[in-house]
């Protein structure tokens, strides 16, 4: 029998201006993986000397941690950019012990991580929030002087699950960002219909139809429109009618961000 691998201890955790409440962690809890999340522009990365001493720390630490690096936008403060560069490292590791570290970072990293564990919880093999006690602060940081020392405790938070929508309702709200872009900002629910049907994306059941262009519209009203519109709020109709025009809401453009 072939066997099994146990699992990986995989630890996230972004980088600003501390150093122990990042790599003590990793030891604590025996990290076999850690993915550090940083600035992607390094000329914007006011971070770079607690990161270099990040990564020194711990490759001098006594059990071998791998540590693997992954760039956001720190400066822009989008939270969505951020969850989607916590979503791409959970769906790498899904088969692995993921344990987040939300006391590290800015507050958009901290929020965006702890979204995140609620978000993809059900697609991880284990996801785990958690925050770092430091023993003490400091009171005048400096470079290379982090905002806090030590290790007191390892706080692991609950973790409630949070709706997302379906793959297929992400798909389609992808075709409808990507034609309102091209058709001004608004397209008729009979573009919508055609394209979606172009890719497969509005197939009707093999038993034979009668009117194969009325099920399509009921099959696009009840599997795209509605949920989109009425549940989730990502389309908007103009007017707001069954003949209005579609375009994108806020909601919905952030929501490709990090699920598109």
């Amino acid at each position: 029998m072939k066997k099994i691998p146990y699992p990986r201890r995989v630890h996230i955790t972004p980088v600003g201006f501390e150093i122990d409440r990042v790599v003590l962690p990793l030891k604590e809890l025996e990290a076999d993986r850690v993915w550090i999340l940083t600035e992607r522009d390094p000329k914007k990365d006011k971070g770079k000397l607690y990161f270099d001493k990040v990564i020194e720390e711990i490759n001098n630490l006594e059990r071998k941690c791998e540590v693997r690096v992954k760039h956001c936008d720190f400066n822009k403060r989008d939270l969505y950019d951020v969850l989607r560069a916590f979503r791409e490292i959970i769906e790498v590791e899904k088969s692995n012990q993921i344990f987040v570290n939300v006391s590290t970072g800015t507050k958009i990293h901290s929020i965006a991580g702890m979204m995140a564990c609620m978000i993809f919880k059900d697609i991880a093999f284990k996801l785990t929030p958690y925050y770092s006690e430091p023993e003490s602060y400091a009171s005048l940081p400096e470079d290379l002087f982090p905002m806090s020392f030590g290790c007191k405790e390892i706080h692991t938070l609950s973790n409630y699950p949070m709706d997302r929508p379906t793959d297929y309702l992400i798909d389609v709200l992808s075709v409808v960002n990507e034609l309102c872009g091209q058709k001004n900002e608004k397209i008729t629910k009979t573009e919508l219909k055609k394209e979606l049907t172009s890719r497969g994306l509005l197939d009707l059941s093999k038993k034979k139809v009668k009117h194969e262009n009325v099920a399509r519209f009921l099959a696009l009203q009840r599997r795209c429109i509605d949920p989109l519109y009425r549940e989730w709020k990502f389309i908007d109709l103009v007017p707001p009618e069954r003949r209005g025009k579609i375009q994108m809401t806020q909601e919905g453009m952030d929501m490709l961000k990090f699920l598109g």
